[in-house]
């Protein structure tokens, strides 16, 4: 960290494009990495397979769990105007407080303040370029009414994304950068293609909307270095959390489940989503987890174990639930 304790100890961990390693040792490492964690996005094409052949049981078995959240996101969908606004600003708010603990020096003092307002900033962006590129497509492509909604269980997500970035040490942690979502707000029964189509656009504004607010996070990381005004160290604070919240943003997203934009667009263009993937997966390993490992041996630091034994995990409860549903005795008919 910088010397002057006003800076966000979690923007100062995230490298500008001048801080990258150009070691070709580092970079290999980090494309083997990257490929590793596309294969781990890609198993879930067979967790997505089990969970659509069951689908009914699911959902029957699970109702009490996702009604809640139906229920709010019926009520979000019905708010216009300045109840909408609202609405959305408290939830920024509320999301922004929570991810501001991810700030090692948590408390009443300038870095979590510089966060906090980053945090309400960047996700802000991140939401309503993304949500409403995919809702001015929706509209297009299908000619159906559609809207930026508030997404109510992203508070939860945020909260249950800083708990593990606590509890394994992860900076700059996991950051998912979206509060709303593209509600489609008439009966419509879209094609594959379509559903691709409209997904792939904000997937890709998503990888270019990071790798632009990257590039910008280099002369603000100058400027805030030579003035210490609080307003630049917010400017450059909200690019890194645009690069963090959307490049984690589309790697979780990218896994090929059937009600993901991952699974809409690997349904359309495998091409296009291991392309999305890769190039995801590959920023989020250099930048955040990998700046100067090399024939693996930053594999030992606390952050990089602690992803692949998250990976892991998933690989084995993707297995687990895989194998549960394929070699289980059929269920006795309900007559």
């Amino acid at each position: 960290p910088r010397a002057d304790s006003g800076r966000s100890e979690i923007v100062d961990s995230i490298a500008v494009p001048g801080e990258v390693s150009r070691d070709p040792d580092v970079v290999v490492t980090n494309l083997a990495i990257a490929g590793v964690t596309v294969w781990v996005l890609f198993s879930s094409v067979f967790l997505n397979q089990a969970l659509q052949d069951n689908r009914t049981e699911i959902e029957r078995r699970t109702a009490w769990l996702v009604r809640p959240w139906r229920r709010l996101a019926g009520r979000a969908r019905r708010e216009s105007g300045v109840t909408h606004l609202a609405a959305v600003a408290a939830v920024l708010v509320i999301t922004g407080a929570v991810y501001s603990v991810l700030e090692p020096g948590f408390g009443w003092n300038r870095a979590t303040a510089t966060l906090f307002a980053a945090a309400v900033l960047g996700v802000g962006i991140v939401t309503f370029v993304v949500s409403g590129l995919e809702a001015w497509r929706t509209r297009t492509v299908l000619r159906a009414p559609a809207a930026v909604r508030v997404f109510p269980a992203c508070m939860a997500i945020a909260v249950l994304s800083v708990a593990i970035s606590r509890a394994l040490s992860l900076q700059p942690g996991v950051m998912y950068g979206f509060v709303a979502s593209c509600a489609v707000l008439a009966p419509v029964d879209p094609s594959p293609r379509d559903q691709g189509r409209i997904a792939a656009v904000p997937v890709v504004v998503s990888i270019v909307l990071v790798l632009g607010a990257w590039l910008l996070a280099w002369p603000l990381r100058s400027l805030a270095d030579s003035n210490r005004a609080w307003p630049v160290e917010v400017a450059e604070a909200t690019t890194i959390v645009v690069f963090v919240g959307g490049i984690e943003g589309v790697v979780a997203n990218m896994v090929p489940l059937s009600m993901m934009d991952g699974g809409k667009v690997f349904r359309w263009s495998r091409a296009m989503w291991f392309s999305c993937a890769a190039v995801a997966a590959f920023l989020a390993w250099h930048v955040l987890f990998g700046r100067e490992r090399e024939y693996f041996s930053g594999l030992r630091e606390a952050s990089s174990v602690a992803v692949l034994a998250l990976f892991l995990s998933y690989s084995i409860l993707t297995a687990a639930i895989w194998a549960y549903f394929r070699f289980r005795k059929p269920p006795p008919a309900q007559g």
